[in-house]
């Protein structure tokens, strides 16, 4: 009998630990994902000439729509974007222009 109390106890133990595990994981899922998205969304719009791009097919448009919204939210474009400005911020350094008389750029 006591063999079998035993046996139930570290089984209890063990799911014990299989749980803290599970959520110990699940909470750093939940931190990757965080580091993921962007605190605020780059501004994407479309070209005019782009607006209509596909106006015969309903799908495609629709799919395009959505790639132009998922490129708001790419970390990665977001990333590109920061170093171009700190590439031209450093070029107008060098060439010796104030904040002030620079043109923005896009």
């Amino acid at each position: 009998m006591t063999l079998i109390l035993n046996s139930i106890a570290s089984a209890n133990t063990a799911n014990d630990q299989v749980e803290t595990e599970v959520h110990r994981s699940n909470e750093t899922v939940k931190q990757n994902e965080s580091l993921l998205k962007l605190s605020d969304s780059l501004d994407i719009t479309f070209a005019p000439q782009d607006q209509n791009r596909f106006p015969n097919d309903k799908d495609k448009q629709a799919r395009y729509n959505q790639w132009v919204k998922n490129l708001s939210r790419d970390i990665y474009l977001d990333q590109a974007v920061k170093v171009m400005k700190d590439m031209i911020v450093q070029r107008n350094m060098a060439l010796g222009k104030h904040p002030e008389e620079v043109k923005k750029t896009f």
